[in-house]
């Protein structure tokens, strides 16, 4: 909560030690005791996430406060970052892509509407992409009943297929298309489906895109 961490003398400890300490939590506990309870939900690829984003981080402070941390600065930067890859390859490419884009750029990712970024070499996205009862308006796709009507079913394993035949069919238009093809509405994966709020008044207007007022249900069914 307080940044790096106040030193005796009052100024922030170096990012590089941060980073170590936080790479060496999760085997920091005594012989014999249980280890910290954060770390027990943590998997082995999480855990390689996690290290790849911190020598990451920790690349990316230094490399800005180099003025501040100039002892050994220029020597530990290339280090970090082999390290980095070295852990997981895929999740450094993309956090070093995240760690090299300025505030603006950054910002301008988070709507549903991504911009395309020559820079980063990300292509246009949009995050709004309908397939509550089937593929809906991409092109041809099957088409189920409404959620009310699927929910009437009562059938986990029946919806589950159906959730399979939506998720197929994205993925093969999605495919068509080039790798780094622009991705507009409706052509994306991020589909905003299933609808899991509870009916609960039927004033909301909005009732058959849900499961119901059965939380049970909705649950075994989303």
């Amino acid at each position: 909560g307080g940044g790096w961490g106040a030193s005796a003398a009052g100024r922030s400890a170096p990012p590089s030690a941060w980073c170590v300490r936080q790479l060496s939590f999760t085997h920091a506990w005594p012989a014999g005791h249980a280890p910290p309870r954060q770390a027990l939900f943590f998997s082995p690829r999480l855990r390689a996430s996690a290290r790849t984003h911190l020598l990451l981080v920790a690349a990316s402070r230094l490399r800005a406060n180099q003025s501040v941390y100039s002892h050994g600065t220029n020597a530990m930067i290339p280090a970090l970052l082999l390290l980095a890859q070295a852990a997981d390859p895929v999740a450094a490419t993309i956090a070093a892509t995240i760690a090299a884009m300025s505030p603006e750029q950054k910002a301008a990712q988070r709507q549903s509407t991504g911009p395309a970024d020559t820079q980063s070499k990300l292509p246009a996205y949009d995050w709004w992409n309908e397939g509550l009862h089937g593929l809906a308006r991409n092109g041809h796709a099957t088409v189920f009943p409404q959620a009310i009507g699927l929910a009437a079913t009562w059938d986990v394993d029946l919806i589950e297929r159906v959730g399979t035949i939506v998720s197929t069919e994205a993925r093969a238009k999605f495919n068509a298309q080039p790798v780094a093809a622009d991705r507009r509405i409706y052509q994306g994966l991020t589909i905003w489906s299933p609808n899991i709020n509870i009916f609960r008044d039927p004033r909301w207007g909005r009732g058959q895109e849900t499961y119901g007022e059965d939380p049970y249900l909705t649950g075994s069914l989303g």
